[in-house]
């Protein structure tokens, strides 16, 4: 069984003008090209976003298109938890504690579920924007021989 949903590719941004365009409470100026700060910057639509917080489905590159567009598939059971502040440190996320139960509420999850963060590039952070993953054990343990960390492995 293959650890990814069928991939889409993400070549079509108007979603991403009406996210922006819909929710002007959401536009953080002092950080433009940091998709934590602007939810409508990362490579799919988030799953929730206000004023606190963004969800959104890890997604992986899974391959490039002759004409260069990305192409991503969603990890099944993944999320990532956001703060809309610029958070880049650990001392930053303390706050959104808090929220972490009405964030898995939001995405429907129940137990088992880890939450978890990378910090640091030889960790595996790719966003230089603190946040937590989200990880369904139920869905995970779906996957036979894919472990949480091969799951990981490029996601964003």
């Amino acid at each position: 069984m293959d650890p990814y949903v069928a991939p889409w590719q993400v070549t079509d941004t108007t979603w991403r003008q009406a996210f922006r365009e819909s929710n002007p409470e959401l536009v953080n100026d002092e950080h433009p090209d940091c998709p934590g700060c602007n939810p409508w910057q990362f490579n799919v639509r988030p799953l929730f976003a206000d004023e606190r917080f963004s969800l959104v489905a890890g997604c992986k590159q899974v391959d490039t298109t002759p004409d260069s567009s990305e192409v991503y598939a969603i990890i099944p059971g993944l999320f990532v938890f956001v703060p809309r502040a610029h958070t880049i440190d650990l001392a930053g996320l303390a706050p959104y504690m808090s929220l972490l139960p009405e964030a898995a509420e939001i995405l429907h999850l129940e137990a088992p579920y880890s939450l978890t963060f990378n910090y640091g590039i030889v960790a595996g952070q790719t966003l230089a924007h603190e946040h937590f993953w989200f990880v369904n054990r139920r869905v995970l343990s779906a996957y036979p021989g894919h472990s949480l960390a091969t799951l990981l492995i490029g996601a964003v």
